[in-house]
């Protein structure tokens, strides 16, 4: 499921990408694809005049797992999706002919759901749908966007920076970031 949809957001943005080969315009809004480890997902970035961006985020994380039954001597199948919903704020620093370079500071925060089947009367399941907030990550990350290297409207990111769960507060990681690629529009 992850590889089909990072294959589908990779190919429109490609798609988009071929299209456009007019010059890079001032950046209005991009879509694209994120990489944060362990998470891929999709990415949407907003520009204003003044060069000051919001990018919005959006990392799904199926699995699934086999529990056995107290009552019972048979296992099911517990199926999770963890979904990381993040934003951040990104400000200019420095913008060089191919190179820009933003400070960018957001939250990100995960939910999961998971889906338990329980036998019910007569051999009928039903799904039921917990769900729960499992964190909240405060960041404060450079980011390194480079144009004009593969095609005119799609750029390169590289993010790199702090990261601080509200949730466990001794958990503060130095080396957080990722990659990307982004199609402006």
């Amino acid at each position: 499921m992850i590889k089909r949809s990072f294959l589908l957001i990779f190919g429109l943005v490609s798609l988009f990408a071929l299209i456009g080969q007019a010059g890079l315009p001032d950046k209005g809004w991009g879509i694209g694809i994120q990489i944060n480890y362990p998470f891929t997902g999709f990415s949407v970035r907003f520009f204003n005049a003044d060069g000051i961006g919001f990018e919005l985020n959006i990392f799904p994380n199926p699995t699934s797992r086999y529990v056995k039954s107290p009552e019972e001597s048979k296992s099911y199948e517990v199926r999770r999706l963890e979904l990381t919903l993040s934003g951040k704020l990104l400000y200019p620093v420095r913008q060089d002919e191919n190179v820009n370079y933003y400070f960018s500071g957001g939250a990100a925060i995960t939910f999961a759901f998971e889906e338990e089947e329980t036998a019910l009367p007569e051999g009928m399941k039903q799904p039921m749908i917990h769900s729960s907030m499992e964190g909240a990550i405060l960041s404060g990350m450079g980011v390194i966007e480079v144009e004009g290297i593969w095609l005119d409207r799609l750029v390169g990111t590289f993010e790199y920076g702090l990261t601080w769960d509200l949730f466990d507060p001794l958990n503060f990681s130095f080396l957080s970031g990722g990659i990307g690629a982004h199609y402006y529009i």
